[in-house]
């Protein structure tokens, strides 16, 4: 498209509808496959997938995780990774990091690791 990461970004997160149905072309091929292999898990473990969390800059959009929740056929939520954490900061940093959690993920998880 043409544009700034930063551009890029924003429009992720506020996904107009001139950009949905480039964005749905694009991710339901993924959307398949990801769904192809939760079948495949729940036909080996005789177990039922109902729900899946999205992490990552792209959990920060409505629009993909109900896209992918329509693909998938299973409630999609995006990961709250710093949810077991007790913080202590001002009401607006807590705020600021609620919305960031779910691009935390891996960085919290490589700080655990490394305890």
């Amino acid at each position: 498209m043409k544009i700034s990461y930063a551009e890029a970004e924003g429009i992720k997160i506020g996904m107009p509808s001139e950009v949905q149905a480039q964005v749905e072309a694009t991710l339901m091929p993924l959307g398949r496959e990801l769904r192809a292999s939760i079948d495949f898990f729940e036909h080996q473990r005789d177990k039922t997938i109902r729900q899946v969390f999205v992490s990552g800059g792209s959990a920060r959009s409505d629009f993909l995780i109900e896209l992918l929740q329509k693909e998938l056929m299973a409630e999609c939520k995006a990961m709250n990774s710093v949810s077991f954490l007790q913080l202590e900061m001002p009401p607006q940093q807590s705020a600021e990091v609620a919305q960031l959690a779910p691009q935390l993920a891996v960085a919290l998880g490589t700080a655990l690791a490394a305890l």
